[in-house]
């Protein structure tokens, strides 16, 4: 094996994923038509080699059973 010098101060790049998301349905009753549309953003940014922060923006629950 070899032994690596020379190699100093080396910082660990900024660890940060956004994600947006669109998303939408569209529905008709007895010639009604509906619509509607959502958006949002899911965020993750690594705060150490550890922890991880993962966080919604936005989120529609409405899909959610």
């Amino acid at each position: 094996m070899g032994i690596i010098e020379g190699i100093n101060n080396i910082e660990a790049p900024l660890r940060l994923s956004l994600m947006p998301y669109v998303s939408g349905y569209v529905n008709s009753y007895e010639n009604s038509w509906g619509r509607s549309f959502s958006g949002g953003m899911d965020l993750k940014l690594g705060l150490s080699e550890t922890y991880t922060l993962d966080m919604t923006l936005i989120p529609d629950f409405g899909q959610t059973k």
